[in-house]
């Protein structure tokens, strides 16, 4: 399947399709990205719908974005890497960067929610 059809094979089978581009190995762009995309799955998923997320190899890229939407859910960086490891077989996510860029989410989100 190409990337670009991606959306519209997902659309014709009823599935939402959100797109977070984020080079293999890399880090997201925009944390206020993120942020508000994990926000809407947070909604979707009180709504009874079933998220999912995906990337190459499902090591990297979707474990950082899975454990920041677990962090957002109160889980803490530390616990969400054991449980995405043991699902997974393997530690993730792919590199050291992105698990300091989940823990410097998880201190942002911590820090935020503090001053509302």
């Amino acid at each position: 399947m190409e990337l670009t059809s991606e959306r519209l094979i997902c659309e014709s089978f009823g599935i939402g399709f959100f797109a977070c581009p984020i080079p293999d190995r890399g880090l997201p762009e925009s944390m206020d990205f993120v942020t508000e995309l994990l926000e809407k799955l947070t909604i979707l998923s009180a709504n009874d719908s079933r998220i999912a997320f995906h990337c190459r190899q499902g090591i990297g890229r979707s474990s950082m974005l899975l454990a920041a939407y677990l962090v957002l859910q109160g889980v803490s960086s530390t616990k969400a890497f054991t449980w995405l490891t043991e699902a997974r077989g393997r530690s993730v996510p792919d590199t050291q960067e992105q698990r300091e860029w989940v823990e410097y989410f998880e201190a942002t989100t911590r820090n935020r929610s503090k001053m509302t």
